[in-house]
């Protein structure tokens, strides 16, 4: 896949139907409303490290003391599967 230039309007036009796909994923899963904006929001249902941020999902959590605010912290940290 060759990568997106600032510009490159034949990459978009090429990639149009997943990008759609990945804005309708974000507008209907993960839209949070606040006053008159419609935010969109990170958030995971799980509560482990991601496989491939292993090692710095660990040491961001370390420091942390309860097992509840450790799970709180890596469900805000890990990725949707």
């Amino acid at each position: 896949m060759r990568m997106l230039i600032a510009g490159d309007k034949d990459f978009v036009a090429l990639h149009m139907s997943t990008l759609e796909k990945e804005y309708q994923f974000w507008m209907t899963d993960r839209v949070v409303k606040i006053n008159n904006y419609t935010l969109n929001r990170y958030a995971s249902l799980v509560n482990q490290p991601r496989p491939e941020s292993y090692r710095e999902d660990q040491e961001l959590i370390r420091g942390l003391l309860s097992g509840a605010r450790r799970k709180a912290c890596l469900r805000s940290v890990c990725k949707d599967k």
